[in-house]
């Protein structure tokens, strides 16, 4: 996985969720697991070594949901998006 981050608050930061399952339908019940977090002006990558060792099996499951979650030093916290 890997997603520029751009155009975010100094004082921002976006954490990046992602869930699997092996069909559509079984996203819905799957738990979301935090992937990390990027500041603005990186890129954020996680090999598929590193998702499989936080328990994301991607190799046998053929659906994935990522969710990116804004963060300010303010405390206000704001879903971005979910991509199926």
């Amino acid at each position: 996985f890997s997603a520029t981050v751009a155009n975010v608050s100094a004082n921002a930061t976006v954490t990046f969720s992602m869930r699997a399952a092996t069909t559509a339908g079984g996203l819905t019940g799957a738990s979301y697991t935090t992937i990390g977090v990027a500041n603005s002006g990186t890129t954020f990558t996680q090999t598929k070594a590193q998702l499989d060792a936080l328990g994301i099996g991607t190799g046998s499951n053929r659906y994935v949901q990522v969710k990116a979650t804004l963060a300010r030093l303010m405390g206000l916290t704001l879903p971005l998006t979910t991509l199926p």
